[in-house]
């Protein structure tokens, strides 16, 4: 969010000689975060205090305090935020907004990037002209190296990538989430290459609920069709090895309904 409202680091809160914007008191998630207008700043609180009430937000059902004031005046260059909260950094409280990914540290992607063109399922409206793709991993990093027998191969394969926004990312994930709203399941494959030597995959994108629907059908590409499911929509992507490809996806489709079933077991039995 932060990077999406174009914030900088505090160049006079650096901690070890590193730029620390967000760190955690106990269990709360705290940040001092920089912006070069005061509408800007103002824009970042107002989306912090009605995330707790918007489906979907990393803060739904959290309390938010959020207060802005006049910076000092910095004399030296400031340095943007992008990615502050890594994946794999089992420290971080798992109860709290940024809660532990099961996927990978994010690295982003160029629209100039094949990744970007042939292996993105959402408008590309949603990332131009400033924005950049996540490269996300379907099988993630930590599960080709805890299993490593059956899924080594996969960490640096491409096709094991989707190219996907920030948002969607933590929703496909739940890392933003408390259960993972978006799923995906690969369909039929082309026979023969269309692009240079990819083939283009029907992928299905499903919400868990139809409360997600719109906030997730509609940043779908051009050429995305409604199914009679109301629950889902049917997009596609291009990529070089569809059988690595549908495998990846397929695995993390499993992986997403098993983490569903476990938390929607556990509300009813709490009800």
């Amino acid at each position: 969010m932060a990077s999406l409202h174009i914030g900088f680091y505090d160049p006079t809160r650096r901690v070890d000689n590193k730029n620390v914007a967000f760190w955690y008191e106990a269990k709360n998630l705290c940040f001092h975060v920089l912006f070069k207008s005061k509408y800007e700043a103002l824009k970042f609180e107002t989306d912090l205090r009605t995330g707790p009430q918007t489906l979907g937000s990393p803060l739904t059902n959290l309390d938010v305090e959020a207060r802005v004031s006049p910076a000092t005046t910095v004399s030296i260059t400031l340095e943007r935020i992008f990615l502050d909260y890594y994946r794999d950094d089992l420290k971080s409280p798992q109860d709290t907004a940024s809660s532990v990914s099961l996927s990978s540290i994010a690295s982003f992607l160029d629209a100039t990037t094949d990744e970007f063109r042939f292996q993105r399922i959402e408008h590309e409206k949603l990332f131009l002209p400033y924005g950049k793709a996540e490269s996300f991993h379907l099988v993630s990093r930590k599960k080709s190296r805890d299993h490593k027998r059956e899924f080594a191969k996969y960490d640096r394969d491409p096709n094991n990538r989707l190219a996907l926004s920030r948002d969607m990312s933590g929703w496909y994930d739940g890392v933003s989430v408390d259960v993972p709203i978006v799923n995906m399941l690969p369909g039929m494959v082309e026979k023969n290459p269309s692009i240079g030597s990819r083939r283009k995959v029907e992928v299905f994108v499903k919400v868990v609920d139809v409360r997600c629907a719109d906030r997730v059908f509609n940043r779908l590409k051009d050429g995305s069709t409604s199914t009679t499911d109301p629950l889902m929509m049917k997009t596609f992507v291009h990529v070089e090895n569809p059988d690595a490809f549908c495998l990846c996806l397929k695995r993390k489709y499993h992986d997403n309904e098993e983490r569903a079933r476990d938390f929607f077991d556990m509300t009813s039995a709490v009800d």
